[in-house]
């Protein structure tokens, strides 16, 4: 990249970022058998089915899309599987104290704020993420939260994309949406974003540089 490039206006003035995967480390088997390890020291194999039938299950979508309680959600799932009623609900109950913030990403994103460059979340997830997101100081460096079981859109359909530009007055063509998903990058790029697929720090840092974001 040249001089000239790089002391040019950014063609981008907004990043949307994910949350998990990106921001936040969510790994759901790592969830699951933290938070079960007694019962895997007695039982081995109980983490990964309990994982399968909570966090892979049809009703964590339904959260994500905001159809659905908590409270209903745990129920369907351990009217399903009665034999691990116990576990299902320490598991629905205790998820988000498994995550952490991905490494790098809050100095990542603390610069790009000092930058000024408009920061926006984007994220499939429930509204539970109002019970836990001030845990993360990274989240106070965003000028938006957008949390997809309060919009009632979901990712990757395009209009969940269009409602957040719509939100923080941005253009999709000035816009950047990063996540560890290709199917939701795609989504961003449908509706004109600029996407990007996160593989870690180090490489977005690059990413961002080359666009001009950092000086």
């Amino acid at each position: 990249m040249n001089s000239a490039t790089q002391t040019a206006t950014p063609a981008v003035d907004a990043v949307f970022f994910d949350m998990g995967g990106v921001l936040l480390n969510f790994h759901p088997g790592r969830i699951v058998s933290g938070l079960l390890q007694e019962q895997e020291n007695r039982e081995p194999g109980i983490a990964q089915t309990v994982c399968q039938i909570t966090l892979g299950a049809p009703e964590w979508r339904l959260l994500d899309a905001g159809c659905i309680t908590q409270e209903d959600a745990t129920e369907a799932m351990a009217a399903r599987f009665p034999r691990y009623r116990e576990e299902i609900q320490l598991v629905m109950q205790h998820w988000p104290d498994q995550m952490q913030v991905v490494d790098g990403m809050y100095e990542l994103v603390s610069d790009l704020k000092t930058a000024g460059v408009p920061l926006y979340l984007l994220s499939n997830a429930s509204v539970r993420f109002y019970e836990y997101y001030q845990r993360y100081p990274i989240f106070s460096l965003f000028d938006g939260l957008n949390i997809s079981a309060e919009m009632k859109l979901i990712k990757p359909y395009p209009e969940i994309y269009r409602t957040a530009l719509k939100r923080a007055g941005k253009l999709p063509e000035r816009s950047l949406f990063i996540d560890d998903l290709e199917e939701n990058v795609r989504g961003a790029q449908s509706i004109g974003m600029l996407g990007y697929r996160f593989q870690g720090h180090h490489q977005l840092r690059c990413f961002l540089t080359q666009l001009g974001l950092f000086r």
